[in-house]
């Protein structure tokens, strides 16, 4: 859940290219003819992403009256993703921005792009590259086609949504019958509350909560001895100069990944390595 930068291509030009091959001369004039449109329209996209106000645009069915949602879909699956001439120019290109770690989760490798806002609801961002979100097949199954009312309730945006500004994803390492255990939560103590209920929205929709608990789990079981040793050898002061180490490289990444905050938990609370 980092800011990437957005694709920066021209939406005309997208528009027009995957046109340029169509060989139904009437269904090409207008989708012609919608290239301005989609790019006005993508500009006005841009501005309300940057205003967090997304959630203002009306769901329709059709593109300026003339071009359908289902000829839109069709039009970004047979050109913009599957041409040999358009995907490398555009959808390949937007693929890699995330360096193959899908942006949402940060677990899983990308498979495929997301339209942020549903094509089959918004056809008129079908082909807008920054509603275009490099994503794992999970986290794009379990987003599925739905719509938000507002800026909280909807996920997180990639390449609009300032996440490293403040520590807002924290856990707590809980002893229980079969050992340590992670339970992670989002910081209620940040100021800007509006920011908290998004990243809460945002880990319900995707599951994290319990897909961070199960990586934290296996990252646990692989250092939980090199751990207890480290605390017996340096003591704890030197254990706790250990983990401060590993944070700040963390955070060199991310300040909000499910790994630094276990790390900070376990820099909060390194006395529970005596009781497991």
């Amino acid at each position: 859940m980092r800011k990437f930068d957005k694709p920066d291509f021209d939406v005309k030009e997208i528009v027009l290219t995957c046109a340029s091959s169509i060989s139904d001369s009437e269904k090409k004039e207008r989708i012609e003819n919608v290239s301005e449109y989609i790019d006005q329209k993508s500009r006005e996209y841009n501005s309300l992403a940057e205003s967090h106000l997304l959630f203002q645009i009306d769901i329709h069915n059709m593109v300026d009256g003339l071009v359908s949602a289902e000829e839109m879909k069709q039009l970004y699956e047979d050109k913009f993703v599957k041409h040999k001439y358009v995907r490398p120019k555009y959808y390949d290109k937007i693929m890699i921005l995330t360096n193959g770690i899908c942006p949402v989760c940060e677990l899983g490798q990308v498979g495929n792009l997301d339209h942020y806002l549903p094509k089959s609801l918004y056809p008129t961002y079908t082909l807008t590259p920054y509603n275009l979100i490099p994503i794992c097949r999970d986290c794009n199954f379990k987003k599925k086609t739905e719509t938000f009312s507002s800026y909280e309730k909807a996920p997180i945006h990639p390449y609009y949504d300032e996440t490293d500004d403040e520590i807002w994803l924290k856990a707590e390492l809980n002893i229980v019958e079969n050992g340590l255990v992670a339970v992670y939560f989002v910081n209620s103590d940040i100021v800007n509350d509006v920011f908290v209920k998004k990243c809460i929205s945002h880990m319900i929709i995707f599951d994290l909560y319990k897909k961070y608990a199960t990586e934290a789990a296996r990252e646990i079981s692989e250092n939980i001895l090199m751990w207890k040793k480290g605390i017996n050898k340096w003591g704890e002061d030197g254990f706790r100069d250990y983990i401060n180490d590993i944070i700040k490289s963390l955070e060199c990444i991310h300040n909000n990944s499910w790994k630094v905050a276990l790390y900070r938990a376990l820099l909060e609370n390194v006395n529970v390595l005596y009781d497991v």
